[in-house]
C-alpha cells in the first residue's frame, strides 16, 4: 500500500530531475544530458530494488522502505536544481 503512494512522488522526483537535466548551456553538448538521464534512471531503479528487498526481509520496516527512494530522490533532485539555477556571487545583491 505504501508502495502505491510512494511512487507518484518518486514521479515528481523523476520531472524535477528531467527538469535538471533539460536546462543546460548552448555550449555544453546533448550528451552529457542523455548520459545524465541514464545514469539517473539506473540508479533510481538500484535505489528502488534494494529497498524493496530490505522491506519484503524485514530489515526495514515496509513502509519506511517504501518511502526511501521517493524521498531521497526528491531531496538530490531538489539540491542539483538549486544548484544549477544559483546565482555567481559576482551577480549578487549581497555583493558589497
Amino acid at each position: 500500500l505504501e508502495t502505491r503512494y510512494s511512487t507518484s512522488f518518486l514521479a515528481i522526483a523523476f520531472g524535477i530531475l528531467g527538469m535538471f537535466w533539460g536546462i543546460q548551456d548552448q555550449r555544453s553538448s546533448r550528451t552529457s544530458s542523455y548520459s545524465g538521464i541514464i545514469v539517473t534512471i539506473i540508479l533510481s531503479y538500484a535505489l528502488l530494488a534494494s529497498c524493496k528487498w530490505l522491506g519484503q526481509e524485514g530489515v526495514t520496516p515496509a513502509a519506511l522502505a517504501g518511502w526511501i527512494p521517493p524521498v531521497l530522490s526528491l531531496l538530490v533532485a531538489m539540491m542539483l536544481l538549486l544548484r544549477r539555477n544559483r546565482i555567481p556571487f559576482s551577480e549578487s545583491i549581497f555583493k558589497r
